[in-house]
């Protein structure tokens, strides 16, 4: 029993001398989510293709089901194995805290005639770090490293392994450290090299692959029998000729 005659207030005294604390918010705050893709080596390519065109992407679901995709451009004939991207995904308005605070890089055989093809992907945790950084309301790095990629039909076989960095900044520091997508300015945090000699001297066929993509969506299908051979035709054609060779891809489609 509380003994009157000592010094000390009562416990109900004390209780009302102490200040009222705020909790914290628990409401979802945004986030942007930026991730610099460097490189992917030791790629496994699929079988028949000696040479893939390497492209990377990322995946977030957030809790309304809305998914937050970007992926990077292409490395096209990766003839060593090794795929040189310099880009930086920016994933914006990823609300913290969320129950699946989780992303999936994937690479891709960037496919000129069919669909595009999974070549190895990871699924990166950001549990730990997402609350961190809404407890904080800060910023959290995640230095450069490797990791190891695989594909569900190669159970425990490294398919690839991609050197990534990322950070996550809340929205106030969004404005104060801006940065461009892929490799636009600002393009400083970190710095991706758009002269990289590697990605460079897998740069030269971009242009034609892309009108040949582009052709290949107009002629509204997959290609077969004589389209194919004016598709390859169109492949060894310089500029002069492309858009001749798309005409045709599309007459031929439409007959």
């Amino acid at each position: 029993m509380y003994n009157q005659k000592q010094d000390c207030p009562p416990p109900d005294a004390f209780a009302q001398e102490r200040p009222i604390e705020s909790l914290p918010s628990t409401d979802p705050l945004p986030f942007e989510l930026r991730v610099a893709v460097f490189k992917v080596v030791d790629i496994q390519s699929p079988e028949g293709i000696s040479e893939p065109s390497v492209k990377a992407s990322g995946k977030m679901t957030l809790d309304d089901g809305k998914d937050l995709y970007e992926e990077t451009d292409t490395h096209f004939g990766c003839d060593d194995g090794t795929a040189t991207l310099n880009w930086r995904l920016i994933f914006k308005n990823v609300m913290i805290p969320c129950k699946q605070p989780r992303l999936t890089v994937q690479i891709w055989n960037d496919n000129m005639l069919a669909s595009d093809e999974v070549l190895a992907e990871v699924t990166l945790d950001f549990s730990k770090d997402f609350l961190l950084a809404r407890k904080n309301n800060t910023a959290v790095d995640f230095p450069k490293g490797s990791l190891f990629m695989y594909h569900p039909a190669f159970p425990g076989e490294v398919r690839g392994v991609i050197d990534l960095e990322a950070i996550l900044l809340p929205a106030d520091e969004v404005r104060e450290r801006p940065q461009g997508a892929g490799r636009d300015e600002p393009n400083d945090d970190p710095f991706l090299d758009p002269n990289d000699p590697h990605l460079v001297a897998h740069r030269s066929r971009i242009a034609n692959m892309k009108i040949i993509k582009n052709a290949k969506a107009l002629a509204g299908g997959l290609l077969a029998g004589a389209q194919l051979l004016l598709m390859l035709k169109l492949l060894a054609m310089g500029a002069s000729g492309l858009f001749a060779a798309i005409m045709s891809i599309i007459m031929v489609t439409r007959q």
